[in-house]
């Protein structure tokens, strides 16, 4: 979690960078009401990467910090983009086949194959169509993902299952109401 003093900080770095009248005491008591809950050094990096890559027509949106900030820890975690993870699909077709199961890196991909069918990729007669079909899919559960890292008010840390030989699955497990579960409500750690 970022304290008060640290988010401020970095607000002022992008103020330096986009000067903006309209960023009143009040709106950065609302931009460190919605990033606090984001960590230090995730947010640290969300910002110097909007301060580097964004086209400032105006001050980012909260909106925007915090897509960038799950962006960082998606990446950390190991969620591959969709072309990367149709990589990872092609290379367990050459590797294991259609009659052997498969080893994914993450559980996106595993749900995405799943959803598929591997037997129906690794025999498709189109493979053109079947990598577009996969990416389009992979990316709707990335989406997916994403909506929910950004809009809850806790960032987690995706939490680590098994899929597999020593490969680790990436997933995050909501409650149904929709919040994030802890590591302890997914029965991952002892307590």
């Amino acid at each position: 979690m970022s304290n008060r003093d640290e988010i401020l900080n970095l607000l002022g770095s992008l103020l330096l960078v986009v000067p903006d009248e309209r960023i009143t005491e009040g709106a950065l008591n609302i931009y460190v009401t919605a990033l606090e809950d984001i960590e230090y050094h995730v947010l640290n990096e969300a910002i110097w990467l909007l301060i580097r890559t964004y086209k400032f027509p105006s001050f980012p949106k909260i909106g925007d910090i915090r897509e960038k900030a799950v962006s960082i820890i998606l990446m950390r975690n190991g969620v591959r983009s969709p072309e990367m993870a149709w990589e990872e699909v092609v290379a367990n077709m050459r590797e294991v086949g259609r009659d052997c199961i498969p080893y994914w890196t993450n559980g996106h991909i595993h749900r995405a194959v799943k959803s598929m069918g591997w037997y129906d990729i690794c025999m498709s007669e189109n493979i053109g169509i079947t990598r577009s079909a996969f990416i389009k899919l992979y990316s709707e559960i990335l989406d997916e993902l994403r909506q929910n890292l950004i809009i809850h008010s806790v960032l987690p840390e995706l939490e680590e299952g098994s899929i597999g030989r020593d490969k680790k699955a990436l997933a995050v497990r909501f409650n149904q109401d929709g919040t994030p579960q802890s590591s302890q409500d997914m029965g991952l750690t002892e307590g």
